[in-house]
């Protein structure tokens, strides 16, 4: 009887410390990593999907940790190991203009964000009418343009168009309502975000722009790693607590010149060490301007409206565009200073 009550008495603590013992056994993993962008003009956190994949300079790590633990446990520390930057020639050629109302022209313009030359990758404007209520289109007429190469940090005009010549066509034609300008590429592709749509008012006899408007949030404040110098491994502190299951812990990386930037991941809790099994390479592109990737009625078209306002043919260097408008040259620490509150 004796035997059995200390048997009944202690299998419960046994079983308590043992159940303890498996669960503090239990691992912390790295489950996932999703890196992206961020935009240097809004601090948006930008997915990068277009090939080849281009990143900033300033870039967001979002871990995914999965704790299998009931219990809490802490990240104290990150670390980057096996580091490499190789440095990279990159061309980079992005496109820009838009419908200028007061001169009535049409304005593509491309400009090389890489440092290295490279051929223009688009061949034709296509021109389509738009029937109203129906908002059925006809194709009108496709327009040329030349195969030519481009310099690194330059901006050049490629084709600049009157649209007058569609004032009759409106006028004959009341049934119609809208002009389309869309960009295709050398593979036959129409690219949507380098199209206009312009709106014929028979009013004034003329075209007018369709209203438009952007808008983007910050990053948030994450721990930074800034490898602006050549390391192989660093490590910042972190203060994090993960409860059971899956918890985000974003980081930052900063770099100070174009490159293949190479790096590993682990964290630490306590005085466990917990590897990311993945290795990871990005293609860091430090852009010649501030806008990273094209787009109508972008920096330029607004350059244009300042400094061209006859718009006529151009061909910009970088350093001409720097003394006109220097904020439209990319400061690369700019984004880390505005958006991720770093003194650098």
């Amino acid at each position: 009887m004796k035997q059995n009550f200390l048997t009944d008495s202690i299998s419960p603590i046994l079983s308590h410390v043992f159940n303890n013992r498996f669960d503090n056994a239990k691992k912390i993993v790295i489950s996932s990593n999703d890196i992206l962008n961020i935009n240097n003009k809004n601090g948006m956190k930008e997915s990068v999907v277009v090939e080849p994949k281009l990143y900033s300079n300033f870039v967001f790590n979002n871990l995914t940790i999965e704790n299998k633990r009931q219990a809490q446990q802490a990240i104290t520390e990150i670390e980057l190991y096996d580091i490499e930057k190789q440095d990279y020639a990159i061309s980079d050629v992005q496109y820009d203009g838009g419908f200028f109302e007061e001169k009535q022209k049409i304005v593509l313009l491309a400009y090389n964000n890489g440092n290295t030359k490279d051929f223009i990758d688009v061949c034709s404007l296509n021109y389509y009418t738009y029937e109203s209520g129906a908002y059925r289109k006809h194709f009108v007429k496709k327009q040329e343009i030349n195969y030519e190469e481009i310099e690194p940090g330059n901006v050049k005009s490629l084709i600049i168009e009157s649209l007058e010549s569609f004032y009759d066509f409106f006028e004959d034609n009341r049934e119609y309502s809208d002009l389309k300008i869309v960009v295709q590429n050398r593979e036959g592709e129409e690219i949507e975000f380098l199209s206009v749509l312009v709106r014929y008012d028979r009013e004034q006899q003329r075209f007018v722009n369709h209203p438009r408007g952007f808008a983007g949030p910050s990053v948030e404040e994450v721990p930074l790693f800034n490898l602006t110098t050549d390391v192989k491994k660093q490590s910042v502190k972190c203060s994090q607590m993960v409860s059971y299951g899956a918890t985000n812990i974003g980081f930052t990386i900063l770099v100070d010149r174009t490159c293949r930037l190479k790096y590993k991941i682990k964290i630490k809790s306590g005085k466990k060490e917990i590897k990311d099994k993945n290795s990871y390479t990005l293609l860091i592109r430090v852009p010649a301007y501030t806008q990273e990737h094209g787009g109508f009625f972008g920096d330029f078209y607004n350059f244009l409206l300042a400094y061209n306002q006859e718009l006529k043919s151009f061909d910009y260097t970088k350093d001409l565009i720097y003394a006109l408008k220097s904020e439209l040259v990319f400061d690369k620490y700019k984004a880390a200073r505005e958006f991720g509150k770093i003194t650098i």
